[in-house]
C-alpha cells in the first residue's frame, strides 16, 4: 500500500511537471523571455515561481479532492460561479486548443530543422502518439509523463550543469526578439506562473478523483522541482550570453556546443516536452468535450486534433514572445481566483469545525 502511494506521488509530481515543461521551457525560450533577461533578479524569479507552483498546485488539488470534482469545468464553476463560467470555459478551451496546435506545429518544425523531415512528418508523428495516448485514457497520460519527464529533467539539468561548470561566473541579461513581458521581473514571474497554471489547472482538476492519497506531496514536489530546474537552466543561459541571443532553441545550442551527440539527444528531449504538453492539453479538451458531445472516444479525440491543422504556419518564436505573455495577463485573473477561493474556503471550513 505504501509503495503504491509513493508511486502515485511521483506520478502526480511528474504529471504536474509535464503540464508545465513544454516546448518553450525545454527550448529555453520561455526562460529567456521571462527570467534570463532580468539577470540575477530573474534567477530569484525562478525560485519564486517554483514556490508559487507548489503552493497553487496544492491549493488546487486540495479543493478538487475535497469537492470530488471530475474535470476543469467543475473547478471553474467553483471559482467563478455559473453565470461567468461559460465565458471562462470557452476561453480556456480555446487556450488548450491553441496550446495543442502550437506543440504539434513545433514538433513539425523541430523534425524538419534537425532531421530533414518534411514539415508534416513530425506533426503527424506527434499527433498519432497523442491520439493513441488519449484513447488509453488517464492511465496513458500518467504513464507517458512518468516515463518521459525524468529523462527530460536529467537532460536539462545535465546540459546546464556541465555548461555552468565550464563557464565563468559573469552573467548577462539576454534579450531575445519581440517580447510583451515588460521590464519588471516580479510581473514577469507572475505572468509566467499564470500562463502555465492554466494547463496545470486542467490536469490537476482531472486527477482529483485518483489523487487523494499521495497527491498533495506530488504537486509540492513537482512545483519545487520546476523552480529548481528553471533556476539551473536560466543560470546556464545567462552565462552563455551572446551565444544564444536570437536563437529559437537556445538550450539546444548549449547542448550542441558541449558535444554534437548531446545536441542530438537534447533534440529528442525537446520533442518529449512537446509531446507531454500536447497530451495534457488534449486530455483537458477530451474531458470537457465528452460531457458535451455523445460521440465514441476515438471520434472525439479525432475532432480535438482536427482544428490544429490550420495552425501549421505559425512561428514558434512569435508564440513565445507575444501570445504567451498575453495569455499570462489573462491567466492573472485565474491565479487571483484560485488564491481567493482556496484560502477563503479554508477559513470557512475551519469555522464550521
Amino acid at each position: 500500500m505504501q509503495k503504491n502511494r509513493q508511486d502515485l506521488t511521483w506520478q502526480i509530481a511528474f504529471t504536474y511537471m509535464g503540464a508545465i515543461v513544454g516546448a518553450g521551457f525545454a527550448s529555453g525560450q520561455e526562460l529567456l523571455k521571462f527570467f534570463v533577461m532580468f539577470g540575477v533578479q530573474g534567477l530569484a524569479g525562478t525560485l519564486f515561481a517554483g514556490l508559487m507552483f507548489a503552493f497553487l498546485g496544492w491549493l488546487i488539488l486540495k479543493t478538487v479532492v475535497r469537492e470530488k470534482m471530475q474535470d476543469y469545468h467543475h473547478y471553474l464553476t467553483y471559482l467563478f460561479g455559473k453565470r461567468i463560467v461559460p465565458l471562462v470555459d470557452i476561453t480556456l478551451g480555446l487556450y488548450l486548443c491553441l496550446g495543442l496546435a502550437v506543440m504539434l506545429v513545433a514538433s513539425g518544425s523541430l523534425f524538419r530543422e534537425l532531421y530533414g523531415w518534411p514539415l508534416w512528418g513530425g506533426f503527424t508523428l506527434t499527433a498519432v502518439i497523442v491520439y493513441i495516448a488519449l484513447l488509453m485514457g488517464l492511465e496513458g497520460i500518467l504513464w507517458l509523463n512518468t516515463a518521459l519527464i525524468p529523462g527530460l529533467i536529467l537532460m536539462g539539468l545535465g546540459v546546464s550543469g556541465v555548461y555552468i561548470s565550464r563557464s565563468g561566473l559573469e552573467m548577462e541579461a539576454v534579450r531575445s526578439g519581440v517580447n510583451l513581458v515588460g521590464d519588471n521581473w516580479l510581473l514577469a514571474t507572475l505572468l509566467y506562473v499564470a500562463y502555465n497554471l492554466v494547463t496545470g489547472v486542467v490536469i490537476l482538476s482531472s486527477l482529483g478523483h485518483t489523487a487523494s492519497a499521495g497527491g498533495t506531496k506530488g504537486v509540492i514536489l513537482g512545483g519545487l522541482g520546476l523552480g529548481i530546474m528553471a533556476g539551473v537552466m536560466s543560470l546556464a543561459l545567462s552565462l552563455a550570453g551572446g551565444i544564444i541571443a536570437g536563437q529559437d532553441i537556445p538550450m539546444l545550442i548549449l547542448a550542441s556546443r558541449l558535444h554534437p551527440a548531446a545536441g542530438w539527444v537534447y533534440s529528442l528531449a525537446l520533442w518529449f516536452a512537446l509531446l507531454t504538453t500536447a497530451l495534457c492539453d488534449g486530455y483537458g479538451l477530451l474531458q470537457r468535450m465528452r460531457t458535451i458531445f455523445p460521440y465514441p472516444r476515438y471520434i472525439t479525440v479525432f475532432l480535438i486534433l482536427l482544428p490544429t491543422i490550420p495552425f501549421i504556419g505559425w512561428r514558434f518564436a512569435n508564440v513565445v514572445g507575444i501570445v504567451y505573455p498575453l495569455l499570462g495577463y489573462l491567466g492573472l485573473v485565474l491565479l487571483a481566483a484560485i488564491i481567493y477561493r482556496g484560502l477563503s474556503r479554508r477559513k470557512i471550513t475551519g469555522k464550521r469545525r
